[in-house]
């Protein structure tokens, strides 16, 4: 059985300083040869027979994808971190209302279908039939609770001014004044002052989509145990093993996920993560230096993919 992985789909752009890395090794695809793009798709190959990670299960072959990165996550709560280690985990877990197309700074529909920004108003209209991972519907309670929560400290749920990180008044709390629904699937933000890249603020990593319920229900608890409206679910987090485990969404609202699940892993040296590629012991790897790239570029089971950073 092919395994082809449009690395796009999987890997959902994330703003501001969690922006995709400059480097990264896949595994080759063996009908594609030279340095691959954006637009290639990633297949793991072993002297030119496709190599699987599958899983029995009642009959049927579940497809594994492992990447392997320089570090663990510290948190998977969008609101408490500032780290790309933990948007790498959490991009494929939460959505956004607007969200930025992969691998470039233009905007596409995400939980909100439509929207305007003239002067100070923000209005958006939000995508029906969205379910979170807990099987609550996606509405505008979830967004109102999800602003209060990472701005609002009168906010009963809120988590704590050492909790949350410094997103929360880079990316909204600096600028929104009020936040409204009218009805369950329209917005109207009220900002403080004109300012023209609030939208984009709107699609960073920090402004993910949390469920009402969640936040009410788990409080901290959301940075080991979340739960968005994403392409991937969280399974389990083997802190010992460093090692997250995600699965795929058949219910999800965009295009559904071309692997059953991925599983992050943690390889700290550059070489040895490169080594691990070029083993198929990883699917993806990121974060190389000059001297674990050689090991992609001269590998017959990978290639090397690189894209300009920020």
């Amino acid at each position: 059985m092919s395994r082809d992985i449009d690395r796009r789909a999987f890997l959902k752009a994330a703003g501001g300083a969690a922006a995709a890395a400059t480097l990264a090794g896949c595994a080759a695809d063996p009908d594609e040869s030279g340095t691959g793009t954006e637009d290639a798709t990633d297949t793991q190959t072993n002297g030119g027979e496709t190599d699987e990670e599958t899983t029995e299960t009642d009959g049927e072959d579940t497809t594994t994808l492992t990447f392997a990165r320089g570090n663990t996550s510290g948190t998977l709560d969008p609101q408490n971190s500032t780290s790309g280690e933990d948007v790498k985990v959490t991009n494929q877990v939460y959505d956004q209302l607007i969200m930025f197309e992969p691998g470039k700074t233009s905007l596409r529909e995400g939980l909100a279908t439509d929207w305007s920004l003239e002067g100070t108003t923000v209005t958006l209209t939000l995508r029906e039939d969205v379910t979170f991972h807990n099987g609550e519907e996606f509405t505008a309670d979830d967004v109102v609770a999800t602003f209060n929560r990472f701005t609002n400290p009168d906010y009963e749920h809120y988590p704590g001014d050492k909790y949350i990180s410094a997103y929360g008044p880079f990316t909204i709390g600096n600028w929104v004044k009020s936040v409204s629904k009218d009805g369950d699937y329209a917005l109207t933000i009220q900002l403080n002052q004109k300012y023209a890249p609030f939208l984009r603020n709107l699609a960073m990593f920090a402004s993910s989509i949390l469920s009402e319920k969640a936040i009410k229900e788990l409080g901290q608890d959301l940075s080991k145990e979340p739960i968005g409206t994403g392409p991937f679910k969280f399974e389990n987090w083997d802190t010992s093993n460093q090692q997250i485990r995600l699965s795929a969404n058949t219910d999800y609202w965009g295009e559904v996920p071309k692997v059953d699940e991925v599983v992050f892993t943690s390889v700290g040296s550059n070489t040895t993560r490169a080594q691990t590629l070029d083993s198929g012991g990883a699917d993806i790897i990121d974060g190389l230096g000059a001297q674990a790239s050689k090991i992609v570029e001269n590998s017959s089971n990978a290639k090397l993919v690189s894209k300009a950073g920020i």
